[in-house]
């Protein structure tokens, strides 16, 4: 389970408005009471923050999604002790939108635990190196010939 907490509070705690469980009781027809625990509809959610233009990873309550669209991000993180810069985010900047546009998408190559040491026998070997490509959506590792 993703687990972030901004507080030293449970897991289960809105980053914003510190919501957490309840004690409640189940009634019984018969009128027994069983203690039972209200949890606050906790999501993870990305929220946009236009003052930062990026967009901030927070565990939030459905209730605080609505108290956003209100009062705004920004007054609710100031409210709650939030400094945003500090959460993880994405970064939404038409900047870096553009840089990451021009930039060519390669694969991640694995690490090649055999690999040879002797440039002597480097340099004499035929094999090529293994090269990756995407192949309808997986990962392939072939050699050029």
């Amino acid at each position: 389970r993703y687990t972030r907490s901004l507080c030293d509070w449970s897991s289960d705690v809105c980053d914003l408005t510190g919501k957490r469980a309840n004690n409640g009781y189940v009634v019984t027809f018969s009128h027994k009471r069983n203690k039972k625990l209200q949890q606050p509809n906790l999501q993870y959610k990305k929220v946009y923050w236009p003052e930062g233009q990026r967009w901030v990873k927070l565990r939030i309550c459905t209730k605080a999604m609505k108290t956003i669209e209100k009062n705004g991000l920004q007054s609710m993180a100031k409210e709650a002790g939030i400094d945003l810069w500090k959460l993880p985010f994405e970064d939404a900047r038409p900047q870096r939108k553009e840089w990451l546009a021009q930039q060519e998408v390669k694969p991640p190559m694995k690490k090649n635990t055999r690999k040879m040491k002797n440039p002597e026998k480097l340099a004499a070997s035929t094999k090529t190196p293994l090269k990756a490509e995407y192949v309808s959506g997986k990962i392939a590792y072939t050699r050029e010939r």
